[in-house]
């Protein structure tokens, strides 16, 4: 009995599975041919030449260069912020803290891990807001408290990265982690 079921489901499973590739390929063929024509300079720059949008002579409305030049600076901005604080974190964590102050720490690092990102992002957002109200017109601000939210949700992360990492070097390297030459 177990055989024949087999053999009877196996053929189907070999079928179910060309015709679901097959599906898959036509559903990708069809979006390969209708969005191959509207890809181009127009999509990311709009009606502004790329030129005058890369060099920040006229300013894009109608496409993507905002949006990507944006997230650019948001990610820059974010990890120049809480990487070298994350690191210098961790290894002051791994490396120097006492056993009260190492406690406290790590605490405090596992609650803001713990902090939902939707929190932190509104909490940005009033900020925003409110500073937008006092000084109109400054979009610096707003991008700098974007940076710094966005640094505080990935800090703890960098932190607990790097103190995990110093941790788990054995005493036999650790040993000759201050010698010259060992950079």
């Amino acid at each position: 009995m177990r055989r024949l079921l087999e053999y009877i489901l196996a053929p189907f499973s070999w079928a179910s599975g060309i015709i679901i590739s097959t599906a898959l390929f036509v559903l990708l063929g069809f979006l390969f041919m209708k969005g191959l024509g509207p890809l181009g300079p127009d999509l990311i720059f709009g009606h502004t030449p790329p030129t005058d949008a890369l060099l920040f002579h006229s300013r894009v409305f109608d496409g993507l260069f905002p949006a990507l030049a944006g997230t650019l600076i948001l990610i820059t901005g974010s990890m120049t912020v809480s990487v070298p604080v994350g690191v210098a974190a961790g290894i002051y964590m791994a490396e120097f803290a006492g056993s009260g102050p190492k406690a406290f720490l790590n605490l405090f690092f596992d609650i803001l891990a713990a902090i939902p990102s939707i929190v932190i992002g509104l909490t940005g957002l009033s900020l925003t807001i409110f500073l937008h109200h006092i000084f109109p017109g400054k979009i610096a601000l707003s991008m700098l408290i974007s940076c710094l939210s966005l640094a505080l949700l990935v800090l703890s992360y960098i932190i607990r990265s790097t103190q995990t990492a110093l941790e788990s070097i054995g005493p036999c390297v650790a040993r000759y982690r201050s010698c010259p030459g060992s950079f």
